[in-house]
Order: structure tokens, then C-alpha cells, then sequence
């Protein structure tokens, strides 16, 4: 990977409305591990979810963002704020073991390589969050989020 490489996947989540954009470094979903690098920007939504069979991590290539880890019930168990490795935030973060978790991002664009257990098994996405399809209650969440978290979305 190179910088023209994060270059070109801000772009594109710039331009598109998913407000988005991945690269699947690992190829085949099939594959033991998966790593994927990933641009978000302010103002996405991921809903939080939890990926059932692995661990994961996060290294901040570009941007900041926070992860946000729940309890079972949709209650903020923690959150970190990740950046660049020459910031005074942590880079890097590993959920050790399946939790609910999302990620806000806190700059225009955050760049991070994510890395999961795979072959690909399920996403379970949180109940207590609404789906992405339901604008109006993702807006209300994500306004109650930032402020429970204290960051500017």
C-alpha cells in the first residue's frame, strides 16, 4: 500500500453517498485473516455490531476517529480516541474478544486498517442502534452518541 492508495479510497468515500469506501486486502472472504483498509468520513454511521468468532483491530493510517465499545445492552462501556502514530493519541487498538463496537470518525476523513479473524462467518448488528436505512433515527442517535462521548461529529 501506498499513500496514493489512501489517496484514492478518500476520494472515493468523499464522492460517494455511503460516505465509505474499503479495500479487501485479504481477497477471498474464505481467507484466516482478513485486513482491510478503510476510509470513513464525518458524518458516516456504522452501526455498532459485533463480529462473533474474532478479535479485531485498528491502526489509524490517516485522520482520527473514536471506537466506541458497548454493553450487551447498548449502554457505552469505553471509548477511545485513535489518530496517527505521531500524535499524542494511540494509533492502534485490539478488541480482545466479539463486543459490540462502532467507529466515529473526527476528522473530514480517517483512514485505518482493520484486522479480523476470518473466513467471514456473520455481522450481528446491534438492536439498540437503528439501521442505516432509517435516516431520521440515525441522525437522533448519532446527535446523542457524539454528546454521551464528547466529540464534534
Amino acid at each position: 500500500l501506498s499513500q496514493a492508495d489512501i489517496d484514492f479510497l478518500r476520494d472515493k468515500a468523499i464522492a460517494i453517498p455511503e460516505k465509505k469506501a474499503r479495500i479487501l486486502l485479504h481477497g477471498n472472504p474464505e481467507k484466516s485473516l482478513h485486513e482491510m483498509l478503510i476510509t470513513h468520513t464525518r458524518g458516516s454511521y456504522i452501526q455498532p455490531h459485533i463480529n462473533t468468532h474474532s478479535d479485531k483491530s485498528f491502526i489509524v493510517l490517516e485522520g482520527e476517529m473514536v471506537v466506541v465499545v458497548y454493553k450487551e445492552d447498548g449502554a457505552i462501556n469505553n471509548h477511545i480516541r485513535l489518530s496517527t502514530y505521531d500524535s499524542s493519541l494511540a494509533f492502534m487498538l485490539r478488541l480482545n474478544g466479539p463486543m459490540f463496537h462502532t467507529v466515529v470518525p473526527t476528522s473530514e476523513t480517517v483512514t485505518f486498517l482493520e484486522t479480523i479473524k476470518g473466513p467471514h462467518i456473520e455481522t450481528v448488528y446491534a438492536s439498540f442502534a437503528p439501521p442505516p436505512t432509517n435516516v431520521s433515527q440515525t441522525e437522533k442517535y448519532m446527535a446523542w452518541l457524539v454528546n454521551e462521548i464528547g466529540v464534534n461529529h
